[in-house]
């Protein structure tokens, strides 16, 4: 969420043509930083998200080019096009739909003349790094899917996943593989990374899953998830979601998109499903989730996780008013107390962007 993927885009003057990439002699003319996010209705999970939304039979021409170099791990084509950001524009949408293209960092080209430009791939590891990397990341993965069996529902599988994830990686600027899934492998990731495993895992158990990005509301570059559950969409996010004591709160699982505009901007490529659904939303799915006002069974949950030597309650509010009228009744008028005994100490958060309570006492 805090970390911008700066892609180095070299425009080039070209002094001499000869016959083959390695063998061109070129000069750099001037270097422009561009911030390149790497960030696919119901598509199956074999199918890609972002080159469905490309119209032009051209650009998914490039799109297919540009995925079998990288496939390939080449140095270099020449592409018939003609704009260097809708280059980058097809460039992100390849690296969005494969995340299995882990070992592609960034891109580079040259503007040969009006309707060519030379595509240079910029690979963050060497061939045999890409080989112990995809070993790696195999071994990471079974630890994760050998605890998925086939009768499971979507839900639980999902889950599992994004548990893993969330548990096992540290959010960490630094990571040095941090826009691809092979820093998720390595425990340190940013948004992106979080993003690309999850989609990754999710379709390894046919659950297809979208990268989306915008940004926070302070204007920081974020990336996320929309998964396909049912018959609906939501949005889920594995970057921003644990608390203080390093547990998972599940506060971006399985979410609306309304709820997930109270946190983010959404500034994707193309369109994005609507997610409006709650039926998987993990607050509704565990009987957390208030549609309304109901302080009798928000004080029967607060007995029953007593009667179970349990010492916390976390519930979401379905909007601003259900949060509001719970706000004012448990903390302003100071319910809260005769509801959980007079004989214990109370810990409150009331979050109103997330509309989120969390109750604890002991």
């Amino acid at each position: 969420m805090k970390h911008r993927n700066k892609f180095i885009i070299y425009v080039l003057m070209l002094t001499l043509i000869l016959s083959g990439c390695e063998e061109e002699v070129i000069i750099e003319k001037e270097v422009v930083y561009t911030n390149v996010t790497i960030p696919k209705e119901i598509y199956k999970s074999d199918e890609r998200y972002y080159y469905s939304h490309i119209t032009s039979d051209e650009y998914k021409e490039i799109y297919n080019q540009i995925y079998d170099t990288l496939t390939e791990k080449s140095d270099c084509i020449e592409l018939k096009i003609s704009d260097a950001s809708t280059l980058e524009k097809i460039f992100r949408m390849v690296i969005f739909d494969n995340v299995d293209l882990f070992y592609v960092e960034s891109f580079k080209y040259i503007q040969k003349d009006e309707e060519t430009i030379k595509f240079m791939p910029i690979y963050y590891m060497s061939i045999e790094e890409i080989e112990q990397a995809e070993y790696e990341i195999y071994s990471y993965t079974q630890k994760i899917l050998n605890n998925i069996t086939y009768d499971m529902d979507t839900f639980t599988k999902e889950k599992i996943i994004y548990d893993f994830i969330v548990s096992h990686t540290e959010y960490d600027i630094s990571s040095e593989y941090g826009q691809s899934i092979y820093s998720v492998v390595q425990n340190k990731s940013v948004c992106a990374g979080y993003s690309f495993m999850f989609k990754y895992l999710c379709e390894k158990v046919d659950i297809p899953c979208v990268v989306i990005t915008g940004s926070t509301k302070e204007g920081i570059y974020h990336a996320w998830n929309a998964v396909y559950l049912g018959n609906n969409w939501y949005m889920v996010d594995c970057a921003n979601d644990k608390d203080e004591n390093g547990e998972v709160t599940y506060k971006f699982f399985n979410v609306t998109r309304e709820q997930i505009l109270r946190s983010y901007n959404i500034n994707n490529l193309v369109e994005v499903p609507e997610c409006t659904s709650i039926l998987e939303e993990y607050y509704y799915k565990n009987g957390l989730y208030f549609e309304q006002t109901d302080i009798g069974r928000f004080s029967d949950l607060i007995h029953d996780k007593q009667s179970k030597s349990e010492n916390e309650l976390v519930v979401r509010c379905a909007d601003s008013n259900v949060y509001d009228d719970m706000e004012q009744y448990l903390l302003t008028d100071g319910n809260l107390l005769n509801i959980i005994g007079n004989d214990v100490s109370v810990t409150c958060n009331f979050d109103r962007e997330l509309l989120l309570i969390f109750i604890k006492w002991k």
